[in-house]
């Protein structure tokens, strides 16, 4: 189930899905110790009279509730009101995550419909699986702060909150209990009758329940405060929740959300003629963005949990191609030392021989990854060379933008040299093109397109960092190597020999072995082998005496060959490239968009390739914009790009999260939500039509 809203402050993330449910709750990095794992900590109420008869339960995830989920703009504080014409209640609640502490805060104010006195009592339940497993865990009621506790080891959980008006804060009723064994589902089911059993400690595979009551006054409102203090040792957890009841709830609140409009509103750009649902979209990118980097620099693909299902893994990690390409965006929106700490995390993270691997934990180990070192009896690397190529080309437009030498000076041996110097070794000396790694999809290895686009871009990148330092002779070498795989791109993968007879670049060439080398199985982000399913078509031509693999098929990707400024946007080659891209990507139902290439085999809902060639992507989608974009000669040129962006908006969740991919046919989320790439890409995309907007205006003045 997708995930609706997402808080957090780089420490604490919090997950909410589609029926406004907790779902994950990260600490202490982004992405790394999910302690609810994706299990339901369900929140409900209790209405009934004042002497507690006459009493109605029903839990916020019933179909009797109308929700209605978004956030307060231009802010990280969410904006849900929740209706329940059965129980005449209408609860507005606004949740937060402190901008500095790891605090998550909730706000419920209950209105009573009816024309008599009545009794509310709000249950929270918690589900937690600290460490991100049950085992070992304690949970108990500590009566001197009138609030319940779990821990294990080093991770500690502290929920309180309190009744507006009341004379002291501490929870009403409360229940620990076991879950997940001997047939126990939990405490949750105690609360379905209004009333908590009230025991105090559980240890092993426990959960709890707390109940926090007002009194509300015919048509009227009472306002219930929750909060939930983490931290690594009890003292932590005691200092938060005193200081919260010293200073009130709302106070944390407020500062959080003046936080956040001052995060946005001193880099806001103007938005010249765009529409407000777009505007809207990147102010909500922005924010939604900011919940998935990790204190330690790491962007982190996206947290949503319930993409275990499919290969018992996550995108809860960083690759550096992600966060290099999220970083230009946010490099570009204004946000400078938001983007340095990602630089020195690839910094630290960089082997000695100077590559990236395929990706990262949030903390700076080495991730899981199905790529694999040896094959047919041979070493290999398992990477992705864009991976390195891209860090370097964001860094230098980090550096193109705000010049601090002092800050990227540290960086120049360790980083830009290193991976300069093993880009230009990892080459094919007799053809001048990149050695084979896997593609930015992690499902075929070969040289791809994007790939040769992204290296060369790293490589420019870093021969106008050599020419920045003096490095004279460092820069000449990597100018020379980037020429080099320039023209080879042009000689290899620019092919006349096209079986439909019309010249163009190719997705994919491999050097062929022998004429028993098989095709790779396709892997994705799940991991999982897709056995039998060959995405490719792989033809041998002789060119120059090489034997060659060739892939014909129509990647959205293959836009990497003048994003990165190898190609002219208006070089005919390009042109026809884009145009042939469209035509054949484009899905031709209701909903439209994108597709990432022709027979796209992950999470596909159609086999009618030639109307759905694969789920529309919101990044190739905005792809398509920004060419239109970069190729536009007059303001009316830009229209097109508008369109699709406000496709995407209008494809979002009502909350404005974009998840990777959406259904062809009734545009439902596919995949995870929030994916942080696609967010990024709106940004990225907005500001490219906003400064060729201003310079398309300048141009007729």
């Amino acid at each position: 189930m997708p995930r609706y809203l997402s808080i957090g402050n780089g420490q604490l993330l919090i997950n909410f899905d589609a029926q406004y449910r907790l779902r994950d709750l990260y600490f202490p990095h982004v992405g790394q110790e999910n302690h609810l794992i994706g299990h339901v900590s369900h929140c409900g109420i209790w209405v009934g009279n004042v002497d507690g008869s006459d009493g109605k339960f029903s839990w916020f995830e019933d179909a009797a509730w109308t929700r209605h989920m978004g956030y307060e703009p231009e802010t990280l504080l969410t904006d849900v009101t929740l209706t329940n014409e059965t129980l005449g209640l209408s609860i507005h609640v606004l949740d937060a995550v402190d901008f500095y502490e790891p605090l998550f805060l909730r706000r419920f104010d209950i209105t009573n419909q009816h024309e008599t006195e009545r009794q509310a009592r709000l249950f929270f339940h918690h589900d937690l699986h600290i460490y991100e497993n049950e085992v070992g865990d304690t949970a108990y009621y500590e009566s001197t702060r009138r609030a319940v506790l779990h821990y294990k080891k080093n991770r500690w959980f502290l929920i309180n909150g309190r009744r507006e008006g009341a004379d002291k804060e501490g929870v009403d009723q409360w229940a620990t209990g076991v879950k997940e064994v001997y047939g126990q589902e939990g405490t949750w089911r105690d609360a379905e009758d209004g009333a908590l059993s009230g025991n105090p400690i559980a240890q092993g595979s426990v959960d709890s329940t707390i109940a926090l009551h007002a009194t509300i006054p015919p048509n009227a409102s009472a306002t219930i405060y929750y909060w939930l203090a983490v931290g690594t040792k009890f003292e932590d957890v005691r200092r938060i929740n005193h200081n919260v009841r010293e200073r009130h709830a709302q106070t944390y609140i407020d500062r959080t959300r003046s936080y956040w409009k001052l995060w946005l509103a001193n880099r806001k750009p103007h938005f010249a003629d765009l529409p407000a649902p777009i505007t809207a979209l990147y102010n909500s990118s922005l924010l939604i963005i900011r919940t998935q980097i990790d204190h330690s620099g790491a962007v982190i693909a996206a947290n949503d949990y319930d993409i275990t299902q499919f290969a018992r893994d996550t995108y809860s990690y960083m690759w550096p191609r992600d966060g290099a390409l999220v970083s230009s965006a946010l490099t570009h929106a204004g946000y400078e030392t938001l983007t340095q700490k990602f630089f020195e995390f690839c910094r630290n993270a960089i082997t000695p021989e100077g590559y990236l691997l395929h990706k990262y934990n949030p903390d700076g180990s080495l991730a899981s990854s199905w790529h694999p070192w040896y094959r047919e009896g041979e070493r290999q690397l398992p990477i992705q060379e864009d991976e390195t190529g891209l860090v370097i080309w964001a860094l230098w437009k980090h550096y193109a933008c705000y010049r601090d030498i002092e800050w990227i000076s540290p960086l120049f041996r360790p980083l830009i040299v290193r991976a300069a110097d093993w880009m230009c070794s990892y080459r094919d000396t007799e053809t001048g093109l990149p050695l084979p790694s896997w593609d930015l999809w992690e499902e075929r290895r070969g040289v791809h397109a994007f790939t040769v686009g992204s290296v060369w871009a790293g490589l420019e990148a870093a021969a106008n960092f050599c020419t920045a330092f003096g490095e004279t002779a460092l820069a000449q070498k990597y100018h020379g190597a980037a020429s080099g795989i320039k023209e080879a791109t042009d000689k290899y993968l620019f092919r006349s020999d096209v079986p439909s007879g019309d010249p163009r670049f190719v997705r994919m060439v491999n050097r062929a072995r022998d004429e028993s080398e098989p095709a790779e199985q396709p892997k994705g982000r799940s991991g999982m082998e897709q056995k039998g399913r060959r995405t490719t078509q792989e033809i041998r031509i002789s060119k120059d005496n090489i034997s060659w693999n060739v892939d014909w098929t129509l990647d959205a990707a293959m836009y990497g060959l003048w994003y990165f400024g190898m190609y002219e946007p208006r070089d005919p080659r390009i042109v026809s490239m884009m145009a042939h891209l469209k035509d054949r990507l484009w899905c031709k139902t209701e909903v439209g968009g994108m597709a990432r290439y022709e027979n796209d085999y992950y999470h596909q809902v159609s086999h009618d390739v030639e109307n759905v060639p694969g789920n529309p992507w919101f990044i190739c989608t905005m792809w398509l914009a920004q060419y239109t974009i970069a190729a536009a000669k007059t303001v009316e040129d830009l229209t097109p790009a508008v369109d699709i962006l406000t496709w995407v908006a209008s494809h979002a969740l009502d909350s404005g999260v974009l998840a990777e991919q959406v259904n062809p046919y009734d545009h439902a989320p596919l995949s995870v939500s929030p994916l942080t790439w696609s967010h990024a890409t709106v940004v990225m995309t907005v500001l490219e039509y906003l400064d060729k907007h201003a310079q398309l205006i300048l141009d007729v003045e």
